[in-house]
């Protein structure tokens, strides 16, 4: 039982019970040449797909606009994220296209799952 093996947290420590399940381990990761450190909690796929839109389109409107702003910022995903856009439907597909979301996805999430035709 992990409660048991994990020592508490104490109000305002910096340390968490979470350091003590996870310890500070690093893996290292090979991409076009260049070595990456990666410990816990790196993100390593970041997707949005058709489950999404399925049940709320609004949802797609979301992430569109969180990639849209990111990508306002200068910021990319790194490059050990595996990034996957899958938009489910054309007419998801068109609401981003009309609502000019469509290109900072598909740049956040490059490469691209097939899209619907």
């Amino acid at each position: 039982m992990i409660a048991s093996t994990s020592p508490a947290s104490e109000p305002g420590s910096t340390r968490s019970a979470h350091s003590a399940v996870f310890p500070d381990r690093t893996v290292s990761v090979d991409i076009d040449g260049s070595s990456y450190e990666l410990g816990h909690g790196a993100v390593a796929i970041a997707a949005v797909t058709s489950c999404t839109t399925a049940t709320d389109p609004a949802m797609m409107i979301a992430c569109g606009l969180i990639a849209r702003n990111a990508e306002r910022m200068g910021l990319a995903p790194k490059p050990w994220v595996k990034t996957i856009l899958a938009p489910g439907s054309h007419a998801t597909e068109l609401l981003l296209k009309r609502a000019g979301l469509l290109e900072p996805l598909g740049s956040s999430a490059s490469p691209r799952a097939a899209s619907a035709a």
